[in-house]
C-alpha cells in the first residue's frame, strides 16, 4: 500500500506491506490534519458505493453519514457527484437514466 501527503506541496510517500512499513515517509513540516483523511476515506466509500450500487450520485451523498468534524474537510457535493460520475464511466458501471423508465 502507497500512502502520500495529503498536502500537494509535499512528495512525501510512505510504503507498507504486509502490515510493516518498508519505506518511511520524509520529514514535514506541518501538522496532520485527521479531517483531511476522514474525507478522503468518506469520499472512497462513496466511490465503492457507486461502483457497487444503482443508486444516482446524490443518493449516494445523502444515505452517507458524515461525522461532524470532517463536514468541512469535504469537497463540494457538485465535485462530490461528478467523481461519482467520472468513477462510473471509468469502471463501465454506470447505471441505466432512471427518468426514461417511467
Amino acid at each position: 500500500m502507497y500512502l502520500r501527503c495529503t498536502e500537494h506541496h509535499f512528495k512525501s510517500r510512505m510504503i507498507i506491506k504486509s502490515e510493516s512499513i518498508t519505506k518511511g515517509p520524509s520529514d514535514h513540516s506541518h501538522v496532520a490534519d485527521a479531517s483531511k483523511l476522514h474525507a478522503r476515506i468518506v469520499v472512497a466509500n462513496m466511490k465503492n458505493e457507486a461502483i457497487h450500487t444503482q443508486q444516482l450520485p446524490q443518493q449516494i451523498i445523502s444515505a452517507t453519514q458524515i461525522p461532524a468534524g470532517v463536514v468541512g474537510a469535504m469537497p463540494s457535493v457538485t465535485s462530490i457527484k461528478n467523481t461519482l460520475r467520472r468513477i462510473r464511466k471509468r469502471n463501465d458501471c454506470v447505471p441505466t437514466d432512471q427518468k426514461s423508465l417511467s
